[in-house]
This record gives C-alpha cells, structure tokens and sequence, in this order.
C-alpha cells in the first residue's frame, strides 16, 4: 500500500497556527504533518511521498477557490470518491454543500478521514 501526503496552502489568514507555519520549507511543514497524524493515528507506516502546494503563492491560482462550470453536476461528488479503498480525498471541491469555503474544506476533511477508518 502506498501513502502519499498532500498539503494545501497554509496562510496567515487562517490564524495564529496556521501562521506559525507560513514560510516554512516543505521538508517542515512535511514532518509538522507527520508528527499531527502520529498524535492523531498512532504509529504511521513509512511515507512513501509528499507534495506541498502553496496555493496563495502559484501565480496561476492566488488563492482561487473551486466552482462547478456548467453541466459539471455530480463532479464534486467524483472528485471525493476513493479510489480502491486507498487513496482519499478532502477539501472544498469535494463537499456538495459548502463547496469554496473553510467550511467546506473541514466538513470534507471529516468525511475522507472516516472513509479513511471505515476502509480498515
């Protein structure tokens, strides 16, 4: 089984923790990860790798947030599908509700990590 550590962006806007994190090296904000889960799951098998995006700071996107075109019904809903009950997605684009918010980011946060439980 392979796990792959993803990290959106981290910005001074989402207070005081998430600012004691901006302008760290991927290397950081990697074991700052690593270590958040260990105190959350226990003992983690090895990671396999990691990929930090810093979504504020991509020229393309500044910080842009997710939004369904046109005919794009259901297509949050795929995006938070697992794939072979080993790979799990969150964040906003995947909650049909509160799509494009913090809120949206959290509740999707919520869902994959019980998907996550439920898969063992």
């Amino acid at each position: 089984m392979t796990h792959v550590l993803r990290l959106g962006s981290l910005r001074v806007s989402g207070g005081p923790k998430a600012a004691r994190l901006t302008g760290m090296s991927s290397k950081k904000l990697i074991d700052e990860a690593l270590r958040s889960l260990s105190r959350v799951f226990g003992r983690l098998p090895p990671l396999m790798g990691a990929y930090v995006q810093d979504w504020h700071a991509d020229p393309w996107s500044r910080g842009g947030y997710s939004y369904v075109r046109v005919g794009g019904e259901g297509a949050r809903e795929e995006l938070a599908a697992p794939l072979k009950d080993t790979l799990f997605f969150a964040g906003e684009a995947t909650d049909s509700e509160e799509a494009g918010t913090v809120a949206g980011a959290l509740r999707s946060g919520q869902r994959a990590a019980k998907e996550v439980l439920d898969s063992f």
